[in-house]
């Protein structure tokens, strides 16, 4: 053992600090591309969250609000591992992750009504009014359907959330606007869980019920849910050309929640790819986050088409809903459906 007077202490390293994306310094459309929104969106965000992620000292070259946004929408656009994140941005995993974290958290907090039904009667009309000028059908508020996303759980949790695929997901459910706009979002179920059960589960139907602004309207659903007075589904085997007519126009319309579900995962690779963070919960708020980005978008004038072709989202085949098994008094409620559905047949009659 060398002796204690002959010890000398090792000189410490100096830390390296690798560069930073500077946002001004990008092209907006290479900067679009990278972070899969608009300079303008991006910097409304940075104004609204500024005050919630800035840290409060300047130690150890802390990242600024601006640096946290960066990283975190590069995380959303990508799915990436944080690591590969952190390379891009100069920082660390950890450093990364915290972002994330606090970025995600202050965008729910800072934007509560970004995912909302409009919520005065002429809203209302007009929403109804853009969904009949597709194909006909009145009444309708939004389309409703659900999307897999794939997350990591834990061994002991697996069960909860494997799905038909074999994967493990959260199922998410979303109602579409005509504009591809969100206006209802459900991330509480894992993939086990049928689409009609989700819905079943989600506060929606006391919504509809229980004269709300929306009551009276219909949402339009495929097979997967129950039919109720305000759940319009296909027929399962039409017979008639008005059936058959009805149809048609219920799947032009209802196209357009598969159509935002397809333009969602263009645009946000941690929905396409996956998420690989530690816990459910933290996934719950990254997909919530992104529905909430992908609203900003739409109302900032970004409907998504520099992505590329339209594709819709490939969803999960799902058996036909027993609506006696997944909704509360689903009896009377299908029979009272079945009545308001062949009223819209009968708009298909030929005089």
């Amino acid at each position: 053992m060398a002796d204690d007077d002959n010890f000398e202490p090792r000189e410490r390293r100096q830390r390296r600090l690798r560069p930073r994306i500077n946002m001004g310094a990008l092209h907006p459309t290479t900067f679009r591309e990278n972070f899969r929104l608009s300079v303008e969106v991006a910097t409304a965000l940075e104004d609204l969250i500024s005050g919630t992620v800035a840290h409060d000292t300047g130690l150890n070259m802390a990242l600024t609000p601006r640096q946290q946004l960066l990283v975190s929408l590069r995380f959303y656009a990508t799915g990436a591992y944080l690591r590969l994140v952190g390379d891009g941005h100069g920082v660390s995993e950890a450093t990364v992750c915290r972002a994330i974290h606090r970025v995600t958290d202050a965008i729910i907090h800072r934007c509560p009504g970004a995912i909302t039904w409009p919520g005065d009667p002429a809203a209302l009309g007009r929403l109804k009014e853009d969904f009949r000028q597709v194909a006909g059908l009145p009444d309708i508020v939004g389309c409703i359907d659900g999307t897999h996303v794939r997350l990591t759980v834990p061994r002991e949790q697996r069960e909860a959330y494997i799905n038909r695929k074999g994967f493990p997901s959260l199922n998410v459910m979303a109602v579409a606007a005509p504009d591809r706009s969100i206006v209802a979002l459900s991330v509480h179920c894992g993939g086990r869980v049928h689409d009609a059960r989700v819905l079943a589960t989600s506060g929606l139907p006391d919504y509809f019920r229980n004269g709300n602004p929306v009551m009276g309207a219909m949402m339009l659903g495929d097979s997967g849910y129950g039919l109720s007075p305000w759940l319009m589904t296909p027929i399962a085997d039409p017979t008639t050309a008005e059936e058959r007519a009805y149809n048609n126009a219920h799947a032009r319309t209802r196209v357009v929640v598969e159509n935002a579900f397809g333009v969602l995962k263009m645009r946000f690779g941690a929905l396409e790819f996956g998420l690989r963070l530690k816990s459910v919960a933290r996934c719950v708020a990254v997909i919530h986050t992104c529905f909430i980005l992908h609203n900003m978008c739409i109302k900032g004038g970004d409907f998504g088409e520099w992505l590329g072709p339209l594709r819709q989202d490939e969803g999960m085949v799902q058996e036909p809903a027993d609506g006696a098994a997944e909704l509360p008094a689903a009896g009377a409620e299908r029979r009272a459906g079945l009545v308001r559905r062949n009223d819209l047949v009968r708009l298909f009659v030929r005089h």
